[in-house]
């Protein structure tokens, strides 16, 4: 579910025979509505709402509601709405992070020699 027609049409699509789950994307619906990228579904009353939307029909179609929720405060929204599969990230914010903590590490070392 990454568009705000999909959002729109989230009943009819858990209802659909032969889907289990429904996964909400957030990064596409922030660009269909002009959010920056690094908003947090907290942050957004629009993301919030779809997320609330999307939970509530795949509970009352018996399905799974699946999201990412890279951050505490995201996960702690997507538990709270009911979401049971969530993905704590991806490979490029994982790799962004461990290059990060490398880079520190490095210049740490470089620092005291």
């Amino acid at each position: 579910i990454e568009s705000v027609d999909a959002v729109d049409s989230v009943d009819e699509i858990a209802e659909t025979e032969g889907i289990d789950c429904l996964f909400f994307g957030p990064d596409d619906m922030k660009i269909q509505l002009g959010l920056p990228i690094d908003t947090t579904i907290n942050k957004s009353k629009e993301l919030l709402q779809a997320m609330r939307k999307l939970a509530k029909a795949s509970q009352k179609a018996g399905k799974f509601a699946a999201c990412p929720a890279p951050t505490i405060d995201e996960l702690e929204v997507a538990v709270g709405l009911g979401y049971s599969l969530i993905v704590g990230g991806g490979d490029i914010g994982f790799l962004r992070t461990a290059a990060q903590q490398k880079l520190v590490e490095l210049q740490n070392f470089l620092n005291h020699v």
